[in-house]
């Protein structure tokens, strides 16, 4: 049996709509895929300009092995985050300190309190708790990186 060209023009219509549409369907799983990820995008200065770069780092995760307490530190110090990031600085700061007061190992929650000194201007504050982070992660490059970049921006506040 031969194909009409009215039914081959229909064929070629389907198949070019299949082709859309299954398009269509691979553009929509990655957008949902990428959704699930759990990184945030956050944005600091670049010593000496007003330019922000941005970096990404995932949030952390608690693991089976952590103990209870380090479990809820890390909880805590996402949920600081959450607040940072949504301009809640003070209540962030508070979220910080109790992360530490959990688990005082926790050197992430340093990490932030220091950052979260630096949102409110308590520079030197934010110095000696940076310290502190940096004791606790130096094993972690981009950690180390981060660190030196923050400790960059409070000191050039100081000198201002």
């Amino acid at each position: 049996m031969r194909a009409t060209s009215s039914t081959r023009r229909i064929q070629g219509s389907l198949w070019r709509l299949a082709k859309v549409g299954g398009l269509f369907c691979l553009i929509s799983i990655a957008l949902i895929l990428s959704g699930c990820a759990k990184s945030k995008i956050e944005k600091e200065r670049i010593p000496g300009s007003n330019v922000r770069k941005e970096i990404i780092r995932s949030e952390s995760q608690p693991t089976d092995s952590e103990s209870p307490k380090a479990k809820a530190a890390t909880n805590l110090v996402n949920t600081g985050r959450r607040q940072l990031a949504s301009g809640q600085t003070s209540k962030a700061q508070e979220t910080f300190q109790n992360a530490i007061n959990i688990d005082p190992s926790n050197g992430t929650a340093y990490y932030y309190l220091a950052k979260t000194r630096y949102e409110l201007s308590m520079f030197e504050e934010a110095l000696g708790v940076l310290d502190k982070a940096e004791e606790l992660l130096q094993r972690s490059d981009d950690w180390v990186e981060a660190i030196s970049m923050l400790r960059e921006m409070i000191q050039e506040n100081l000198v201002d």
